[in-house]
């Protein structure tokens, strides 16, 4: 299985037709505007989304597959995001599969970087493959007058 997108942003909205719309999306760094009093006040909340492009591979089809488990290394402190369910043998051959993940209170705790990783487990709840995406995102203050 390959990750071919990875993309953190503010909204995803489902459309017509399949498709899926990303606002706000963010390069690599999320920086809060702050007033000088306002500074070093953590955590800071805010919807977030995460969009996850997955390639399957025809020998992923044999692993049964049947959750996936969305988690961030936190400046070191790995905890969950998203959970969900997942049955490959449900998509067609050579389909890409879209994981649209939108979390309404996401908690940003202190400045530092985020790593993700993405975990599915079979029907064990085994974790039966692993993929990161090559990216960190790095959050921070920006102080404003």
């Amino acid at each position: 299985m390959k990750m071919l997108n990875f993309v953190v942003c503010d909204d995803i909205r489902n459309e017509m037709g399949g498709k899926h719309s990303i606002m706000g999306v963010y390069g690599n760094s999320i920086e809060f505007s702050v007033t000088p009093e306002k500074k070093d006040q953590w955590p800071k909340t805010m919807r977030t989304g995460f969009f996850i492009t997955i390639q399957p591979e025809d020998s992923d089809r044999e692993k049964d597959l049947k959750s996936f488990s969305l988690k961030m290394d936190y400046n070191g402190k790995i905890e969950g995001i998203a959970q969900g369910g997942f049955n490959l043998k449900d998509i067609p051959t050579s389909q890409i599969v879209n994981l649209a993940i939108l979390h309404n209170n996401f908690s940003f705790k202190e400045p530092g970087e985020i790593k993700f990783s993405l975990d599915f487990s079979d029907a064990k709840k085994d974790v039966v493959e692993t993929l990161a995406p090559d990216y960190i995102l790095k959050i921070m203050e920006r102080i404003s007058q």
